[in-house]
């Protein structure tokens, strides 16, 4: 499986995406997606306050810098089955088929960004290191250390409408046994053939249990290839 796949074991990839070498696309010529084969990825980005939501395409392979600064990157160090380019998704937006018909799907691969990875496996001064009783700020946050971030892959119907979801761990630190405990670093394979309707488009939603008031201390990002 490389990328999203679909019908026929169509793939869907980012390699039509031109970039150079440690580079991404953000949106910034405001066009609102873009288009591989026949799927819209959503993007939105804001000229007054440089912010982006949505998808990004990159080609980074930095798995070190810490923070918001290295926020394109996947902590995998490259793309799913050795491929240059990827997706990283922020905050809000879908995948639409542009086929009228909807497709049937069969997989996808995702992983963690590195900004979130870091954040989860080190701390920040936002956000609690996963393990950890404590927050942020070192008081206990009623966790016991038994952290989570998760995403759900929800797919649609034509209405935009929820068809049915799928549920899938990017850190998981609520085993019994703390050896157990991981934040995903690899490009992991999300089996979607139990959606047997059609399906018009995909959103997703992340969850996670180191959240104030705020939102999520670090950042909605993850990726797709």
């Amino acid at each position: 499986m490389t990328s999203l796949t679909i019908q026929a074991q169509q793939t869907i990839g980012f390699e039509g995406v031109q970039l150079a070498s440690e580079s991404y696309f953000n949106g910034s010529f405001g066009t609102g997606g873009f288009i591989e084969d026949v799927a819209l990825f959503e993007n939105y980005y804001d000229q007054d306050y440089f912010y982006w939501s949505g998808f990004s395409v990159s080609n980074i392979t930095d798995i070190t810098t810490a923070g918001y600064s290295n926020q394109y990157a996947a902590f995998t160090g490259i793309g799913g089955d050795n491929s240059t380019n990827y997706a990283v998704y922020a905050s809000t937006g879908k995948v639409i088929f542009t086929e009228n018909k909807g497709v049937h799907l069969s997989s996808i691969q995702v992983s963690n960004t590195t900004y979130a990875a870091l954040s989860m496996r080190d701390g920040d001064a936002y956000a609690k290191q996963f393990g950890s009783s404590n927050d942020a700020n070192s008081v206990p946050d009623g966790t016991n250390g038994e952290d989570f971030f998760k995403l759900w892959i929800v797919a649609l119907d034509a209405d935009n409408a929820r068809i049915d979801s799928v549920e899938v761990f990017l850190a998981d630190y609520r085993f019994a046994d703390n050896n157990e405990d991981y934040i995903l670093d690899s490009w992991l394979t999300v089996d979607l053939s139990a959606i047997t309707a059609p399906v018009y488009g995909l959103d997703f939603k992340l969850e996670s249990s180191d959240v104030s008031s705020w939102g999520y201390e670090y950042s909605c990002l993850f990726c797709i290839r």
